[in-house]
């Protein structure tokens, strides 16, 4: 069952509850006049404390998990029906809708979560796991005061294998270590106590390599309504973050050409409370932020940051191995859907143990080496102008090269080597970076020339010309 079928359900359910609301009286028992107010304390208590107020929405206790009401519609739809159910009230004024919801508001209640150091909590549908520091795993019920946001769509079952899974994880990776790592994140994505590891999982590669295929299921592993999807160039905007409050797992694809906010990657990754906005909203502090995968053709752009900072939060897993035709199988995610998620989530809680164990993801060589080119290809603006034999010339000469025509020199260079050359914007940001000086003519232009013959290379930096320099 979808979200907004389970949403609906659980409307229903709790309108069916309520009755004709009685007097109300406060502490000094003084009966209360303030009918909206009176109508907010019969939903709630006659709801059973099952309606609270979170994060500037309404959410409904259902079966083990709450579920937020994300609609504004859909809201004061519900208070409006929960006013009639309990007075009996057909046709009721908007403004006083807004006034029980005002007051529903006022009774906020923080969803923080349930947390125990020695002990993770995964919230199943018939009921909840109990993961021990030694890897002991119980059922329990499912309880409110575990204040599940979330809820995975199967039931755990220890015995289940996942042949098809194991062997897409072999085909698609190549190597024993990197499926480790992967084990370990699936696992580190569920644990609320393990957020010290500060970690985002990269994976990144071109062509038919199975990227897309470990994505989709990972969708199905945690539950599509359990996931955001906010890109890295968005994580700096308020609106688009509170799209990842209370979530499991934010997934990000390609980032755009300017490349991502590394400020705000940083604090996401790390936890750190961040602010977010709903449409017209308050802004407010969101909390419960989830962990992140990324999965892209080429790592991404980030803005000249090579800090330790940024880097110690990557791990990267590179999808290197291009599947052919003849290997493929077009049922594989069908297969793995239907009949290995619980075991798929085995391998999951399988990493969270070793992960727990060791303290720190498992150190694979080819990480490693993919850590090493993506520190050195950040940097790669310096050795274009080296190999490429750039050099400065003297403002007194005034000549130079326009940055278009350098950007197409860069472009083609980083073609030929597989690096990103992203935009001239980029472009010219490192050349600033790097101390040349650039001057306006008809367009920007730096204070560079060429003096590697095209026929040493077979680029040159100028096009549509048969001067090799720009004239300023």
């Amino acid at each position: 069952m979808n979200k907004n079928k389970k949403i609906n359900k659980a409307i229903l359910s709790t309108i069916e509850t309520l009755k004709k609301a009685e007097k109300k009286f406060n502490k000094e028992g003084k009966e209360i006049k303030d009918r909206p107010l009176v109508y907010a304390i019969s939903i709630i208590t006659q709801s059973n404390y099952n309606i609270i107020a979170h994060a500037g929405r309404l959410w409904i206790y259902s079966n083990g998990v709450y579920l937020s009401i994300d609609s504004k519609d859909k809201t004061i739809n519900f208070v409006k029906k929960c006013i009639s159910k309990i007075d009996d009230m057909e046709f009721i004024e908007s403004k006083f809708i807004l006034k029980v919801l005002d007051e529903l508001f006022m009774q906020y209640y923080e969803l923080h979560p349930y947390t125990d150091k020695d002990i993770t909590y995964i919230n199943m549908l018939s009921n909840v796991l109990s993961i021990d520091k030694d890897g002991t795993i119980k059922t329990v019920a499912h309880n409110k005061k575990y204040n599940f946001m979330y809820q995975l769509p199967y039931d755990y079952d220890k015995d289940i294998a996942s042949p098809v899974f194991d062997k897409f994880l072999k085909t698609s990776l190549g190597d024993p270590e990197l499926a480790n790592v992967m084990g370990e994140y699936l696992g580190y994505i569920l644990n609320t106590n393990s957020r010290k590891h500060e970690k985002s999982l990269f994976l990144y590669g071109d062509g038919s390599n199975g990227k897309s295929t470990f994505i989709n299921i990972i969708k199905a592993l945690y539950g599509v309504e359990n996931i955001s999807v906010v890109e890295l160039t968005d994580m700096g905007d308020m609106q688009k973050c509170s799209l990842m409050d209370g979530k499991l797992l934010n997934i990000s694809s390609d980032a755009k050409k300017n490349g991502l906010d590394t400020s705000a990657f940083k604090k996401i990754v790390s936890g750190e409370p961040i602010l977010g906005k709903y449409l017209f909203k308050d802004i407010y502090t969101i909390e419960q932020l989830p962990k992140t995968i990324v999965a892209m053709n080429k790592l991404p752009y980030h803005n000249g940051d090579n800090s330790f900072g940024f880097y110690r939060r990557l791990l990267l897993v590179p999808f290197n191995i291009t599947i052919n035709e003849e290997d493929k199988d077009y049922e594989l995610e069908s297969k793995v859907l239907t009949n290995e998620l619980p075991a798929i989530l085995n391998f999951a809680i399988e990493g969270m143990r070793r992960l727990t164990l060791q303290g720190s993801f498992t150190e694979a060589k080819v990480m490693k080496e993919a850590m090493n080119s993506y520190k050195e290809s950040s940097n790669y603006v310096a050795t274009f102008i080296e190999e490429e034999q750039y050099e400065v010339v003297e403002q007194s000469t005034k000549t130079g090269t326009s940055l278009a025509n350098l950007y197409n020199d860069f472009k083609q260079w980083c073609n030929a080597l597989g690096h990103n050359p992203y935009t001239s914007t980029y472009l010219s940001s490192e050349l600033n970076h790097l101390g040349f000086t650039a001057y306006k003519s008809s367009s920007k232009y730096y204070r560079i020339i060429k003096r590697k013959l095209e026929n040493e290379t077979g680029f040159t930096p100028i096009q549509n010309s048969k001067s090799p320099y720009d004239k300023e």
